[in-house]
């Protein structure tokens, strides 16, 4: 069954990092479904992805722009502030780029702080 690592709202979907199958193998995807987007890129996801993606969302908790996955081959997802309350999110791959402006509640944050516990947990567990 497919973990999420993280989902950024936009509409009725956005964006999500996933992984299925046993942690220690950790096949992935970043799934999208945005304005009419709909697709799948296929990556791996390593425990550093997960401590970087701890990292991110520490730095936008505290308003600061972040990047989750600097590795040039790696799908990437960057936020820049937009507008008051406002987030510009870029997904990058190999294949294309999109970018969108969504915002990040609180009620985001909790629920991300959580999810990412709750990946840790899994890892640490199998």
């Amino acid at each position: 069954m497919p973990v999420d690592i993280f989902r950024v709202p936009f509409g009725a979907g956005g964006v999500a990092a996933r992984f299925a199958g046993h942690p220690r193998r950790m096949v992935g995807e970043i799934s999208i479904d945005v304005g009419g987007l709909v697709g799948r890129i296929p990556t791996e996801i390593t425990r550093d992805d997960l401590e970087e993606w701890q990292g991110v969302l520490d730095s936008l908790d505290g308003g600061y722009e972040a990047r989750w996955r600097s590795d040039e081959d790696a799908p990437a997802v960057s936020f820049h502030r937009a507008d008051w309350g406002k987030w510009r999110v870029t997904v990058r791959a190999s294949e294309f780029s999109l970018a969108f402006t969504t915002s990040l509640s609180d009620e985001w944050f909790e629920t991300s702080y959580r999810q990412i516990a709750k990946v840790f947990e899994l890892f640490e567990t199998s």
